[in-house]
């Protein structure tokens, strides 16, 4: 574990200020050298700087209640290179499609540069190549939005009951990616952190804050940003504006136009929940707000704005880290017929990639010469049947260099998801198997009573980790408030990206 916790717990503020005084500016002072100078050594090879421009943007339940292209006007008014965007709801490729960019549904990126997803980031993050053959690496993150810590004190909770509740809920879903950015910049790869944290900032609430916006009553250690400074990264918007008071960066709500399902009320609290992180060899260069003509702070606007969400972009210069040793496919799932596109680069010339078919066993079913030592190869996958599939980079000498997974499915594969058992005790975990799932991250499995109607009734459910097959225990581990289900007759639902599409619904079990 990266953080000591039992420190940041007992006085978050203090050690994340104490960082931003020492350690982060040593580490910012090094990045604003190497941008300022061709040649910088990184891991052995001269590096060159590399500008571009990394948003944060959470487009509201897909980005069409109001105009999905709004999404792509915002993006572009921008001047964006790199997007993370949350709620796509699988929307991801078509918004690719409409901006011409590459794009990641594992992680929910799009971007104008190729999009790498390597081996062992476990969805954690993508790499993106910003010059031939140089990278650096993009974590995007949509934290739980409930319960809200604005909630919990308007209904008289403590400035520590609600940073409890923070660690509890946000903090341990953000750790995983505070452990994996902070040790690739160690390395020397720029690395950079978007997401909507749906947690305010440390840096905002203190006290020459308080009384100047409604309900900002509190000074708050808000533990999920105040972890990410004491993991060594940066705030690029509090970097650019360092005065919450005069710069308040409110990025929830936008004052876009009214829709059907739901609405920000003006008596909500405005507040900075959307960021742009960053650490490694990079500096900031600048940072605006992207939202709705005549908001305070909103730099470029889009008329009619189109989420709920006003988005923040940033400009950056970095010095992008070699590509390491790998191979990935560009899609994690493709439809049978169709060219599978892989990126690799290898130890020596003259290795091989080789395709592994998984299954009761592993089957080689194809082994390709490679002549160069990086490259791109496309590969027809006619031969190839559907299934789960490993690729493995080789050597010349035929020593395995990496390998990285993928599924192809057949083109009129439907997915579908089953229960494996028919009757279950109250409390007993259900075995779930899962197919023909499209790759989306947040594809989720929910537990619904038979028949329910209403969409929002499920009583427990869990991710698959943007897997289009697999299988996975739903149990009190990850359900909500009422687990153990009460007897009853249950379906297993397979929805689509963290909305309510339905994919597939199980037949149905008994609880007992």
């Amino acid at each position: 574990m990266l953080l000591d916790k039992s420190v940041l717990h007992q006085n978050l503020t203090a050690l994340s200020r104490a960082i931003a005084a020492g350690l982060l500016s040593a580490v910012g002072m090094a990045a604003a050298g190497a941008s300022e100078h061709e040649g910088q050594q990184i891991d052995g090879e001269m590096g060159r700087p590399a500008s571009f421009r990394v948003m944060s943007f959470n487009i509201e339940w897909g980005g069409a209640h109001v105009s999905f292209a709004g999404i792509t006007d915002a993006i572009r008014a921008a001047d964006a290179d790199i997007v993370g965007i949350q709620e796509a709801e699988g929307n991801l490729a078509r918004l690719a499609r409409d901006l011409g960019w590459h794009y990641d549904l594992r992680n929910h990126i799009v971007s104008k540069y190729p999009v790498i997803d390597p081996p062992g980031a476990g969805g954690k993050y993508v790499l993106v190549e910003v010059l031939p053959g140089r990278v650096v690496a993009i974590a995007n993150v949509h934290l739980p939005p409930t319960p809200s810590g604005a909630a919990w004190f308007r209904a008289g909770r403590t400035p520590e009951q609600v940073v409890a509740m923070e660690r509890r809920v946000r903090l341990s879903v953000m750790e995983p990616f505070l452990t994996a950015l902070p040790g690739l910049a160690r390395q020397g790869m720029p690395v950079f952190l978007s997401g909507d944290f749906n947690s305010p900032s440390h840096e905002d609430w203190i006290e020459a804050a308080l009384g100047r916006f409604p309900r900002r009553d509190h000074i708050v250690p808000w533990p999920v940003t105040g972890a990410a400074a004491a993991a060594g990264l940066r705030d690029s918007f509090r970097d650019i504006h360092p005065d919450p008071v005069a710069d308040p960066g409110f990025t929830w709500w936008a004052a876009r136009p009214k829709i059907a399902d739901y609405n920000p009320a003006d008596k909500s609290l405005q507040t900075r929940i959307d960021f742009v992180w960053y650490g490694g060899p990079a500096k900031v260069i600048d940072s605006r707000l992207v939202g709705e003509a005549g908001a305070r702070e909103v730099d470029v606007t889009v008329v009619p704005w189109p989420s709920d969400h006003r988005a923040v972009v940033s400009g950056f210069e970095a010095i992008p880290a070699p590509m390491p040793l790998l191979v990935a496919a560009e899609r994690k799932v493709h439809t049978s017929g169709t060219p599978i596109a892989f990126v690799y680069r290898n130890r020596t010339p003259r290795g091989s990639l080789v395709m592994e078919r998984h299954g009761d066993s592993v089957v080689v079913e194809r082994r390709i010469a490679l002549e160069p030592d990086a490259g791109q190869l496309k590969v027809r996958d006619n031969f190839l049947q559907p299934g789960f599939y490993q690729a493995v980079l080789q050597d010349r000498a035929g020593h395995e260099v990496s390998r990285n997974e993928f599924w192809i499915v057949a083109p009129d594969a439907t997915p579908s998801v089953s229960v494996t058992g028919n009757r279950f005790a109250s409390g007993e975990p259900l075995p779930v198997v899962w197919q023909n799932a499209p790759g989306n991250r947040y594809d989720w499995i929910a537990i619904y009573e038979v028949n329910a109607a209403e969409k929002q009734k499920y009583r427990a459910w869990g991710y698959i980790g943007a897997r289009s097959s697999g299988h996975m225990q739903v149990s009190a581990g990850n359900s909500q408030d009422d687990w153990p289900l009460a007897p009853g007759r249950y379906v297993a639902r397979l929805l689509l990206d963290d909305g309510y599409a339905l994919l597939a619904e199980s037949a149905p079990f008994v609880v007992d």
